[in-house]
């Protein structure tokens, strides 16, 4: 029976008809109901060969389940005492098959399951196929989660299982070897382009063609392969012959692959987009693209293929509108784009970028609610995408393809007319990672009440979710046993990690099934976010290159609209830039005179900027102007994208010389007492986090000298300042010089509810999760802070430079320490949006502190006003120079 099953599938391979595959599967389904015994095993190795084999062909997902199925019972069947042999060969097919299905449908629990198996199977002395698999399935995981060790263990593997099939007769294997190298060298040159390896991705691609036999049906994936590899060329060096080399290439592999074929979808959509990219594409090639696209489009079949074969019909459509201008090709793209967003077996980005496409084209046609739907669908399935099962980083890595998304979508709703739903979509698609973090920290007693066993479920689960910070320094241990492919200790917690996130996600669901807890810890409607606003107006800065707009919100009002029409994204990228060069100038230090006074005059002409196109609309609509004995309204300012780096609480027209007078009241300071805020959400928490200011103690850690850096000498005359401002019977610690150690700082930080840093900081502009207080023993970063869990903190002063500078390149998560802090739980912190001057740092400090304490006890919820006046008094000494006075902000109630 197996010899006959398998001349049917060689007469499959040379006639490409699909009965004898039929049939070669149905002999062996009756092979497998007629055995018994020790036979049994034999029969599921035999059919679950015999559907891999034809799923490899028809692509049938039916086939590859069944195959998985079987392969599972038979290497349970395997015992422990069986020869080795047997057991690696099980292993291999069936960590084979899942890496096949988690191409074809992206379940990381398949990718899992791949990486277990295979490491089993090559740990335990498989060679050939399982090698070049293996590390598919690696780089399949690095692509996922970006850990390094995975990366190299998938160079290391294919170029192993390269060395192990030498050149031959025709060879599927070493084909794949070639094919599965070229491949991992491609994803070497996302993160850094060499055309050198990129030469030799195409000679590796053009030897898996020639090493494949023709039959075989990996021969038209390779092929498929070269083709990307050509392409790829083309868009570097512009060589028109790669580009009609890769379409010749397409265009024969169409021709002789069986229809049936699994890579027929792909390679029709793949020579669409060729012609699409001809340097002047003609009527005839954008005719030939659509109708390419659309065929594969109307294939059958929903794996994650699909879903990007209607997206490149979408795209070919939109091509095609750019040449003829109808009006329906772009209707029909729009139509496209919804279907493939809709389809659960896209990927995240597939579908994100459906979506985004959707948007922007509904957009241009002026149709902003459908606008509003398209670029909507792509916010909400960010935290998706940047999972919060995954590390850090590569939520990060995730989230950099897609800046300014959720406040493009916030401009399309509120020009359909729906501001409210625009800030709903702004915060649920902005500080994405730190509110993940939150998220799992929500309040689970309503839940105790109607399900304590599974209120008790979560919380334990968020317990050991909060263990789960490895101490610094453990981060690089080395894999168990020292095998190359054993964890390392980082990816054994992240492996723990994402188990528990997946338990808190699962425990999540089962809440939401309860009667009332449909919307249980969901993100919060506009009627309740609005509450954010009770102590005086939020007003959210939205800009997109769509339009800009502040929207102002009241507690149980409408969303009122001030539109910023003197705002774009050049006009603010190019002040974002002016401000950023000056604070890297200042970093340097040393500067000459002229150097001082240049920049000195760009942070003037920022702050004017930002006056006259985004404060001054904004506080003249709210009525904000400022009057000679009344106390200055309270205002809070959520800035989006690039506006977060910027200044906005010292925006104002200042004297630029010594003799010039300010006139009026020209500046943000001048007419309200302002705060920051990264979301409503925030906001919102930290008012309801309210303990009536009070006071537990006051932990101070201050750094005289730090090796490497210049020294502090005011910091010890900052620090005995503080003393006099805490009443004796409290608890008050110093942490100074040798003491200020990372491990006493954070046990500080747990038994003190105030906390003042005066110390160094730094703020690092690309990964911001890095920045780090510099203690007596190493850096405290923010990645760090961000893990702790403070529930008892009401106010930190961060007396250090850049403790409130963002990222420059996610300025919407609002990543530094200042931000981390208040995750952590601080309800208010004052921190500082560059370097300060170590003289006048102290005075600052005793001021703010002796405001705080004049009712004769400390109270932290007067800390916007007293920071208001500490640095007014410092300003009014030299209001020429705002670098000296205008670092410092508050954030918080």
């Amino acid at each position: 029976m197996t010899h006959l099953s398998e001349e049917l599938r060689d007469w499959y391979d040379r006639a490409h008809e699909v009965a004898y595959l039929d049939l070669s599967v149905e002999l062996l389904r009756g092979a497998l109901d007629a055995a018994s015994g020790d036979t049994i095993t034999r029969a599921q190795v035999e059919l679950a060969t015999a559907l891999f084999f034809r799923h490899a062909r028809t692509g049938d997902l039916a086939d590859l389940d069944r195959t998985i199925e079987l392969e599972r019972h038979a290497l349970a069947a395997t015992e422990s005492t069986d020869p080795p042999e047997p057991r690696r060969r099980r292993l291999t097919n069936l960590f084979i098959s899942h890496r096949v299905r988690y191409e074809r449908l992206g379940s990381p629990e398949d990718l899992d399951e791949a990486v277990r198996l295979g490491t089993e199977a090559v740990s335990g002395g498989a060679e050939g196929i399982a090698l070049t698999h293996l590390g598919m399935a690696f780089l399949q995981r690095y692509q996922r989660t970006f850990e390094t060790a995975d990366f190299d263990r998938a160079l290391q593997l294919t170029t192993r299982a390269v060395a192990a099939c030498p050149p031959a007769a025709p060879d599927a294997d070493r084909a794949a070897a070639l094919s599965h190298l070229a491949r991992v060298l491609i994803a070497r040159l996302h993160e850094r382009f060499d055309p050198v390896e990129l030469d030799r991705v195409i000679d590796l691609a053009r030897q898996a063609v020639a090493a494949c036999p023709e039959s075989h049906p990996d021969h038209v994936r390779h092929r498929g392969d070269l083709a990307y590899g050509l392409l790829g060329r083309y868009r570097h060096a512009g060589a028109p012959d790669d580009l009609e080399e890769s379409i010749r290439i397409l265009e024969s592999t169409l021709a002789v692959a069986p229809v049936t074929h699994p890579s027929r979808r792909a390679h029709l959509a793949m020579l669409a987009e060729r012609l699409i990219q001809r340097p002047d594409p003609g009527t005839e090639d954008l005719d030939r693209a659509v109708s390419l696209a659309r065929r594969s489009a109307s294939l059958p079949g929903e794996d994650a293929l699909a879903a990007r074969s209607w997206r490149w019909l979408g795209d070919a459509l939109r091509r095609r509108h750019a040449d003829r201008g109808d009006p329906s090709d772009l209707q029909e793209a729009i139509e496209c784009w919804q279907h493939a967003t809709a389809l659960s077996t896209a990927t995240f980005t597939d579908r994100i970028e459906s979506a985004t496409s959707w948007g922007a084209v509904a957009a241009f046609l002026g149709e902003m609610t459908s606008a509003a739907e398209g670029y909507e669908r792509a916010v909400l399935l960010l935290p998706r995408l940047a999972w919060h099962g995954l590390p850090r980083t590569a939520r990060e890595k995730h989230l950099l393809d897609w800046p300014g998304l959720a406040p493009t979508a916030a401009a399309c709703h509120i020009l359909a007319g729906a501001p409210r739903r625009a800030v709903e979509i702004l915060e649920q698609g902005r500080t994405i990672i730190q509110e993940q973090l939150l998220h799992t920290r929500g309040d689970l007693s309503r839940l105790a009440e109607r399900d304590p066993v599974l209120a008790d479920r979560l919380l334990r689960t968020r317990e050991r979710l909060d263990a789960l910070n490895l101490p610094p320094g453990t981060e690089a241990a080395e894999g168990a046993e020292g095998h190359p492919l054993a964890p390392l200790g980082r990816e054994r917690q992240a492996q723990e990690r994402a188990a528990l996130c997946r338990e808190w996600d699962e425990g999540l669901a089962e809440a939401r099934r309860l009667e009332g807890f449909e919307h249980f810890l969901a993100p919060v409607p506009y009627a309740e976010l609005s509450a954010a606003a009770d102590g005086g107006p939020v007003v959210v800065l939205n800009v997109s290159h769509i339009a800009c707009h502040a929207l102002v919100i009241r507690p149980a009002e409408p969303v009122e609209v001030v539109e910023l029409p003197g705002v774009t994204t050049d006009a603010l990228a190019r002040q974002a830039q002016t401000f950023l060069n000056v604070l890297i100038a200042r970093r340097r230090g040393n500067q000459s005179f002229l150097r001082r006074e240049r920049d000195r005059h760009a942070v003037h002409d920022v702050l004017e900027w930002l006056w006259e196109h985004v404060a001054r609309p904004v506080l003249d609509r709210l009525g904000f102007v400022g009057r000679d004995g009344a106390p200055l309204p309270r205002l809070w300012w959520c800035p989006t994208g690039l506006l977060a780096l910027l200044p906005l609480h010292a925006a104002g027209r200042y004297p630029r010389h010594r003799t010039a007078r300010q006139e009026g009241r020209e500046s943000v300071p001048d007419r309200v007492v302002c705060s920051y805020t990264s979301t409503l959400t925030a906001l919102r928490r930290a008012r309801e986090g309210a303990v009536g200011g009070a006071f537990r103690g006051l932990l101070t850690v201050g750094m005289p000298e730090t090796p490497g850096r210049s020294a502090l000498p005011g910091v010890e005359r900052e620090c005995g300042r503080l003393r006099t401002h805490v009443p004796a019977a409290t608890a008050a610690s110093d942490l100074l010089g040798e003491k200020a150690t990372c491990e006493a700082v954070r046990r500080g930080l747990h038994e003190h509810s105030w906390a003042h840093f005066a110390c160094h900081a730094e703020q690092d502009l690309m990964d911001p999760a890095l920045s780090a207080f510099l203690l007596y023993d190493g850096r405290l970063t923010a990645a760090e802070l961000l893990g702790l869990r403070l529930p008892s903190a009401e106010l930190a002063y961060l007396s250090a430079c850049e403790t409130a500078a963002g990222g420059v390149n996610l300025p919407d998560e609002v990543l530094h320490l200042a931000s981390t802090l208040r995750s952590a739980g601080y309800r208010h912190v004052v921190a500082t949006m560059w370097s300060i001057q170590d003289g006048s740092a102290p005075d600052v400090a005793a001021d703010f502190y002796s405001a705080l304490t004049r009712a004769g006890r400390p109270n932290a919820d007067g800390a916007a006003r007293a920071l208001h006046e500490a640095v007014t008094a410092h300003r009014s000494q030299d209001p020429t120079d705002p670098l000296r006075w205008a670092a410092f902000l508050h954030a918080g109630p």
